[in-house]
């Protein structure tokens, strides 16, 4: 189980330049927070239960997702939209 969380991450860490991983990771958990949320809204997912439930999931998720937000560095997502924007305004 533990292999099947870290492979997407790994994935993620040789995709991209490492000061963009976090955001990615950030953008990726809070949009699959609010998917599972309006799944289990929308399936009427019983709260209360000693199961999990895709209301846990979409309270995981966001955990995580918000945790991602808080430990990266806005700076780089700053320097790296710049940059983009100074080189397509450029050609």
């Amino acid at each position: 189980m533990v292999v099947a969380a870290a492979a997407p991450l790994v994935l993620l860490a040789s995709a991209l330049p490492r000061p963009l991983v976090l955001p990615t990771v950030c953008l990726i958990a809070v949009a699959g927070a609010a998917l599972a949320s309006l799944l289990a809204w929308s399936g009427a997912a019983v709260r209360s239960t000693q199961r999990v439930t895709a209301w846990d999931v979409a309270g995981a998720l966001a955990y995580v997702g918000f945790a991602a937000g808080m430990l990266s560095d806005p700076q780089h997502l700053i320097q790296f939209f710049d940059d983009n924007t100074t080189a397509s305004l450029t050609k």
